[in-house]
Formats: C-alpha cells, structure tokens, sequence
C-alpha cells in the first residue's frame, strides 16, 4: 500500500492558501497540514498548525514528516507597513522556512513569488526577463526567490517558482474594493486607462499549483501564470462595469495630479489613522503596464486560464452573493 504524501501549505487560511487547500481536499493521496498565524476552522481531514514566519522553532516543528511544501504566506503591499516587516516576512521568513526544510527529506518546495518581481512597464515579459523590482514588496520577493535558488543550487532542495500577475477572484477582499468603487462611480482612470493590466483568475493558479504537484520536470523552473490576455485598465474597469450593469467610468486624471492627490491623502490619513483611499502605490499600480507571456506554463502544463469576462463574472457573482456588492 502506496503511503500518503503530507503536504504543508504556509499562510493557508489566505486567499490563495485556502483555495488551494480546499482543492488539495479533493485529493485522497495527501495529508494536508494548514499553517497560519490564525488557525482556521475546524477540519478533521486537515492538520493545523499554528506558526509565524518569524518563529524559527515552530517552523521546524511545521516541516517535520513533510514530504512537499507550499510556500504561500507573505506580506502583501500595504499601505503604512514598515520596509522592515516585508524583510523579515517574505525575505527572512523564507529563508528561516528552506533553512528547516534542510533538515527534512523533502520531495519538493514550490515557492508563490509574483510577476511584480519583473518591475513596471514591461510588455509580453517571459521567464528570461532579469529581475527588475521597483517597491519593497516586490523586492523582497524577488529576494526571495533568488534564496530558494540558491537552496536548489547549493543543497539539492527540489524547488519550483510560480510567479502570478494581479490575481482577483471569489474570496479576495484586496480587489474588492475597485469592484466597490466602480459600482458605485467613484473611480477615475490614470492618463485615459492607457496602461496595460494582466488579471489571473484564482482557480488559474490554484490550477498550476496542483499540476506542478511531485512533477519532476518542473524541478528548479520558474513559471509565470498569468490570465488569458493583457488589457487596458480602461477595457478591464469598462468590462466590470459592464458585468455590473453599470456605465464606464469616463473621468481620467494624469498621472502627475493623482500623485498629488495621494499624497495628500495619505498625508489626512497618517494624521487621523485612516487608511486613505488613494495611496501613491495604487497610482502607480494603474499609471504602468505589466503584460506576460505565458507560453511556457501553456507548453509544459498545459495551462489554459479562463476568460476573462467570466472570470469577472464569476468574481461579482461571488460578491453579491457575500453581500459585498
């Protein structure tokens, strides 16, 4: 009789992690151990795990008897998060978490990093693109990465780097807000919505994650998954909008003003503690392009990422039904 595989999956009550968790259930093959600062709700077909990246005993407790770990937990962007708690989240923390994978006799370590590891303004980016961060989120990240690498190279630790593009889906609460506010007219565009966006659909990731699963082709790859096409943040807001049965958004500021207009907002909000609605990073985020190529996650997993119309609607589906919309 044929053993189970235990498999780990860090930040598991995230959105992504609880997902994946949730399709790895379906699977009779695997033990699941759910690791979260949190916990999560009671499952007798999961093992929990209470831990933070930064409790180096725990994380050795975590990995023992695993055979295979998703690394999902990190620190998103934020706003008014200190440089220093990125570092030693996504940076420090993952070192920590290969340093206790050492000691274990692991199948493979699948690292979640992010195409934003690839910097701004980049059009058709594939995996030889050099790394280019541009914040500290996607510094530490790409920090990271290069750690798991050089674990993979100087260990022999079985490693596979997934790098997703502005995931949005049901249970994400981190777009939900540019549903909201597009719903409501209370959205502008960034120099006419010129600029390009890359939306993945969760069950797109969650669907390359499975699939590299104790594959031993993808042993030391990087894959970047990402949704079916580029597009304007015009088309994506006008297809919300649309799907929402309510008219596009035809205000557009340059890039110049709403700077301005977000340093002022985070200047009220620093002076009140509100966290400001306009934030120079979301100028940012909607004032430059980010496309991928997506050619060898097609090639080598057969990866085939959903519409994104329905993706959309699927996402608001979801909202309305959650009675966030």
């Amino acid at each position: 009789m044929t053993s189970k595989i235990r498999v780990l999956v860090t930040g598991a009550t995230g959105f992504v992690g609880s997902c994946l968790v949730k399709r790895l259930k379906e699977r009779k093959d695997l033990i699941i151990r759910s690791m979260s600062r949190t916990g999560g709700e009671e499952d007798p077909d999961i093992e929990f795990f209470n831990a933070d990246l930064s409790e180096t005993a725990k994380l050795e407790q975590a990995v023992r008897g695993v055979d295979v770990v998703y690394h999902l937990a990190g620190m998103l962007g934020k706003w008014g998060v200190p440089k220093e708690t990125y570092y030693r989240i996504n940076g420090q923390g993952t070192e920590d978490l290969l340093q206790a994978c050492l000691r274990e006799r692991l199948k493979q370590f699948i690292y979640l990093s992010s195409a934003g590891v690839l910097g701004p303004n980049i059009r058709n980016a594939d995996e030889s693109f050099p790394r280019n961060p541009s914040n500290v989120y996607e510094q530490t990240k790409a920090e990271a990465e290069v750690r798991v690498l050089e674990y993979h190279r100087r260990n022999g630790l079985p490693v596979t780097i997934i790098r997703p593009e502005f995931l949005y889906g049901p249970k994400d609460k981190h777009v939900l807000g540019l549903f909201q506010a597009l719903k409501r007219r209370r959205f502008f565009l960034i120099n006419q919505g010129e600029s390009l966006l890359h939306p993945t659909y969760i069950d797109d990731l969650i669907e390359v994650l499975c699939r590299v699963l104790l594959d031993p082709a993808v042993n030391g790859r990087i894959y970047l998954v990402a949704g079916e096409r580029s597009v304007s943040v015009r088309e994506f807001t006008g297809m919300i909008s649309h799907c929402l049965r309510s008219a596009p958004c035809e205000l557009s500021v340059p890039a110049s003003v709403a700077l301005i207009l977000a340093v002022a907002s985070e200047t009220v909000g620093r002076g009140t503690g509100i966290i400001p609605i306009l934030t120079q990073s979301r100028v940012k985020f909607f004032s430059e392009s980010r496309s991928y190529n997506t050619l060898l996650a097609r090639r080598e997993l057969g990866f085939r990422p959903l519409s994104l119309e329905q993706g959309i609607r699927k996402t608001i589906q979801w909202y309305e039904e959650q009675g966030y919309l």
